[in-house]
Order: structure tokens, then C-alpha cells, then sequence
């Protein structure tokens, strides 16, 4: 996403205008791209790898292992209310 959807001052109006200049300019890119090119699935490669990786925190960082009240009381310590 770009981030000057994010932007707060800009109106709804001016974020749609960038969308459409943007997609515009896209399809003309895309446009030039001979034929003969071999078309490549990105989206769905980037997908598997996401997922990977998220497994793969998932098993070095053992969350399951921390007690709830633990995470109470360090957040507490944090925040000075003890």
C-alpha cells in the first residue's frame, strides 16, 4: 500500500486521483511487456514463504510457555503500578 493513502491530509478525493494515475500508469508498463515473456506467479510465492517464515517464528518463540498472570505482572512493572 503506498503510504500517502495514509496520509490524514490529504482529502478522499486527491487518494482516489493518485489510485487511478497509478493504475494507469501500471496497465501502460504492463502493456509493454512483450508476449513471448514467461509469466510468473509472484503473489502466491511470496504467500508460501510468508507462511514459512510465520511457522517458523512460531516454533522459536514459545509463547504457550508464559503464564498469563507473568505477562499481567511484567506489564504492570512496566507502567510503575507496582
Amino acid at each position: 500500500m503506498p503510504l500517502i493513502l495514509l496520509v490524514q491530509e490529504f482529502s478522499l478525493w486527491q487518494k482516489i486521483k493518485f489510485i487511478r494515475r497509478s493504475m494507469k500508469q501500471l496497465v501502460k508498463v504492463t502493456t509493454t511487456i512483450p508476449r513471448t515473456q514467461a509469466v510468473k506467479s509472484v503473489f502466491f510465492n511470496k504467500l508460501k514463504s510468508a507462511q514459512r517464515l510465520k511457522k517458523t517464528l512460531k516454533m522459536r518463540l514459545p509463547y504457550d510457555s508464559v503464564e498469563k498472570n507473568d505477562l499481567h505482572m511484567d506489564k504492570q512493572k512496566i507502567y510503575g503500578r507496582l
